[in-house]
């Protein structure tokens, strides 16, 4: 029997196939297949399953799981799988002892390359040197992709394939620091240059890189390496490299060519991912923009003078790319935080004091508490959260928060806290409050080059900037364009506008969230937490005949006085719904181009349409 994580989830028996091709039964073993050894309960698997949104009779539908994924598993000496999947106490567990186990074998490989690696750089010794090497290579062979490439994650799952990539990037840099030690540089070279295109912001990878040139005595070939690192750096993400490089460069220029690197300390050893809180999501790889606001946010959430954790809230409009910019500065600073990364998701529920309650429990699980040391209520739990990472470098990125939510009466947390949420969190003491805006129509285009090819824009490039005009320059909107057109590499862009975009008065939102632009529901969400005053005001612009208006006639719309007025639009505001334009005869308003197609859409759904006011034109 062979069971494989280190790529595509498969099963074999005797040769045979045996994977789940359901996708709940594939979650299902893929989850206990990590858990090896260990009891999953019932209630774990069904919030795997299910997200916290179980269906009805869901423990009987797990149980039906356990009897299909038995039979799967069941050799002909066995009762149906019942050897392999054993039910214990609240839940099962999958016993993997006789089984060939692909991360098993990584994990052993790799822990004998770092035992092998310590002893040879102590003593200097290419008789440990040599092993350590070949069976860090072997290791680093069992990959054959991303880990569980095809099962549907769950937060458990998602937990442990992040442990997972950063086992492997451990074990490739002893990996190369063995090769170092060898003095293989030409071999290394060239590994390092293939990785640094998969991997173009991992400084270490350009450190190790650095070192191998000047040792080969190629001393300027390895300054340009550092020229060129900078120059990206600088470009696409508006920060500096790091003090290390620094320090290799400097010693470059002075002639040095043996610099000095410290071996390396990571040993591999079994640690489940709950000791290890490596819970970011993946960063995003075409990440493009927000210069001056990324090195402003690494600066403040790194920050460490001894005053208060920081925190930084990223608040912007639906759409506005606050969670890839909350995830690609919690990528780029994890290095910073060596303790971990919790990465929670609060918009994928209700916002319900039971569900974070639940959040911050888990989170204490990870950190090493008992279920009995845990308060049963959310002050108790966000307490002991407090205690024990006080002493600890743990980031927290709050994804999602909005100020109703009881979690964001308790900030900040102890610890440097990232939080996104569409309003500002008004009243957090201490917090940078960054805002996001709509992309400039060339930052547009670059994101636009960066999905589907610089050539392929040039092509047809006035056509990509009107289109991505007519689309508000939303970060949103030109992601969902630049998918669509990566789904259909022969159709042009002219053909994409003239089949979603043509006519204005014909696009409804909620039906283009069927291919994949789900602005419809972000924007619904921002006026459901709305109150109902503000609610019957936003509904009453449709009867404005212009896309910008004065506050006079927004308080002619809302049948208010002007005072009362202001106020409902600094809410419309704060909300994404309403911009502020500063002109020259005074502060007018502004419903962006989808917020109007949305109001348009939501009052033909409303039976009583706010005294028949017809929708708004030139939108």
């Amino acid at each position: 029997m062979r069971f494989s994580v280190l790529g595509d989830f498969s099963v074999t028996i005797a040769g045979r196939d045996v994977t789940p091709r359901s996708a709940k039964l594939r979650s299902m073993l893929a989850l206990l297949t990590i858990r090896n050894g260990q009891t999953t309960t019932v209630d774990s698997i069904i919030m795997e399953l299910w997200n916290g949104r179980p269906p009805d009779r869901a423990i009987g539908t797990v149980h039906t799981y356990v009897y299909e994924l038995r039979k799967a598993l069941s050799a002909p000496d066995d009762e149906p799988g019942e050897s392999v999947l054993v039910t214990v106490p609240h839940g099962y567990c999958l016993d993997l002892s006789g089984a060939d186990f692909d991360l098993r074998r990584f994990e052993e490989l790799a822990a004998r390359g770092s035992a092998l690696l310590s002893e040879g750089a102590r003593t200097r010794s290419p008789d440990k040197l040599e092993p350590a090497s070949a069976h860090l290579t072997e290791a680093l062979r069992l990959w054959r992709g991303e880990p569980l490439a095809n099962v549907a994650f769950g937060e458990q799952v998602r937990s442990h394939v992040a442990w997972l990539e950063e086992q492997h990037k451990q074990v490739l840099y002893m990996h190369l620091h063995a090769e170092m030690k060898l003095e293989r540089y030409s071999s290394l070279i060239g590994e390092v240059k293939l990785l640094i295109e998969r991997h173009p912001f991992h400084e270490e990878l350009y450190e190790i890189l650095m070192t191998a040139l000047s040792r080969s005595g190629r001393r300027l070939e390895a300054l340009n390496v550092y020229h060129e690192m900078r120059e990206r750096l600088n470009n696409e993400l508006g920060l500096d490299p790091g003090p290390s490089l620094q320090r290799l460069q400097q010693a470059l220029i002075a002639g040095g060519h043996e610099i000095d690197r410290r071996d390396p300390q990571v040993r591999p050893e079994r640690i489940a991912p709950k000791d290890r809180l490596a819970q970011l999501p993946p960063d995003v790889p075409d990440f493009l923009g927000r210069c001056e606001i990324l090195r402003d946010i690494v600066r403040r959430i790194t920050a460490t003078d001894g005053t208060a954790a920081p925190i930084v809230c990223i608040h912007g409009a639906p759409g506005m790319g606050k969670s890839a910019t909350a995830i690609h500065v919690a990528n780029r600073v994890s290095g910073e935080f060596p303790d971990g990364q919790i990465y929670i998701d609060l918009k994928r529920k209700e916002p319900a004091m039971e569900f974070e309650k639940d959040v911050f429990a888990e989170i204490l699980r990870t950190l090493g508490a008992a279920d009995e040391e845990l308060p049963r209520t959310l002050p108790g739990l966000v307490g002991v959260f407090r205690a024990l990472t006080r002493q600890r470098r743990i980031l927290l990125v709050l994804d999602g928060a909005e100020p109703h939510m009881e979690i964001t009466g308790f900030l900040p947390l102890g610890c440097p806290t990232i939080v996104t949420s569409t309003r500002p969190l008004h009243g957090l003491a201490g917090a940078t409050m960054v805002q996001l805006d709509t992309f400039t129509p060339e930052e547009g285009i670059g994101l636009l080059e960066r999905i589907v090819g610089k050539d392929r824009v040039d092509a047809e490039r006035e056509t990509a900037l009107c289109l991505i005009n007519q689309v508000d320059t939303l970060p949103l909107t030109i992601r969902f364009l630049g998918e669509r057109l990566s789904f259909s590499p022969r159709s042009s862009i002219e053909q994409l506008r003239k089949s979603i975009f043509r006519c204005e008065a014909d696009i409804c939102l909620s039906q283009l969230e069927r291919i994949g632009l789900d602005l419809f529901s972000r924007l619904e969400s921002a006026y459901r937490q709305l109150s109902p005053k503000e609610q019957t005001a936003f509904l009453a612009l449709s009867c404005l005949r212009a896309n910008s208006f004065s506050l006079t006639e927004a308080a002619q719309a809302f049948s208010c006085g002007d005072t009362e007025a202001g106020i409902i639009l600094t809410s419309l505001v704060d909300a994404g719904l309403v911009k502020v334009l500063d002109d020259e005869g005074g502060q007018t308003y502004r419903l962006p181009r989808f917020t109007g197609l949305y109001l348009v859409e939501r009052l033909a759904r409303r039976s009583d349409q706010v005294g028949r006011c017809l929708p708004l034109t030139a939108i």
